[in-house]
């Protein structure tokens, strides 16, 4: 994203900004605003994403009807809960597998020291999503499934700033939008703004800090995804890098 598009994008939010109620989430907004993440939509040199640390996320060749998924989540979106005790706004989420259709947190939010992959498996909500169920039993690269959670984030919402790994570095979900309203935000820490555009699939170094702000009218969807591939699918994989 280039630099004066940053300032017209600045200028045209600055009083959204002003008005969030959360003074942590304006600062970081404000301090990554202008962090140069051209960089994100380039292909990767290195197969070894672990070794990767000069972008945030990594653009990935991964094919699917957003429409339907979209139309899918909307449908059900009386059924999400709330999402995280942080202080986020209107971030809510449902998921598709897991280890109950509520429980959409880390498995250490539940009581768990270690990962209990004997209890997650498909919910009732993925019957009532025929074609995003199929899609990841089906196509989607992994094998193995822990979180596919739908994520809602809803007008004036937003998503206090985080990580997901205790600091440290790391490629570990794949994000895939559903839709991206004008006027809704993803900044990583040092990365600025994530061109997020419907129907892409991203994987995210959500070991850095992120926040996200919603500033349209209308409910912003993406899917995430934790998982794996194992020797079955490494060269699907590999070839979505």
């Amino acid at each position: 994203m280039q630099l004066e598009h940053q300032n017209y994008l600045l200028k045209k939010y600055e009083a959204h900004l002003q008005q969030l109620i959360s003074d942590k989430t304006k600062r970081f907004m404000k301090a990554n605003w202008f962090s140069d993440n051209s960089i994100n939509d380039q292909s990767v040199s290195k197969k070894d994403i672990k070794a990767i640390r000069d972008r945030s996320s990594i653009k990935l060749k991964i094919n699917f009807n957003e429409n339907k998924m979209l139309s899918e989540a909307k449908k059900i979106q009386h059924l999400f809960v709330n999402h995280r005790k942080d202080p986020s706004y209107g971030w809510k989420s449902i998921c598709l597998h897991g280890m109950s259709f509520k429980q959409t947190e880390n498995f250490k939010e539940y009581g768990y020291e270690e990962r209990p992959v004997e209890k997650f498996h498909w919910t009732e909500i993925s019957t009532l999503c025929p074609y995003t169920t199929y899609f990841f039993k089906n196509l989607f690269p992994y094998s193995h499934y822990f979180r596919v959670r739908y994520m809602m984030l809803e007008p004036g919402g937003f998503i206090s700033p985080h990580n997901d790994l205790g600091g440290e570095r790391g490629f570990a979900a794949i994000n895939m939008s559903l839709n991206q309203p004008d006027g809704c935000f993803m900044i990583m820490e040092n990365f600025g703004i994530v061109p997020w555009q419907p129907g892409e699939a991203r994987l995210l170094d959500i070991g850095l800090n992120h926040s996200v702000v919603n500033f349209s009218d209308e409910n912003r969807y993406h899917i995430i995804v934790h998982g794996y591939a194992d020797e079955t699918k490494k060269q699907d994989y590999s070839a979505v890098l």
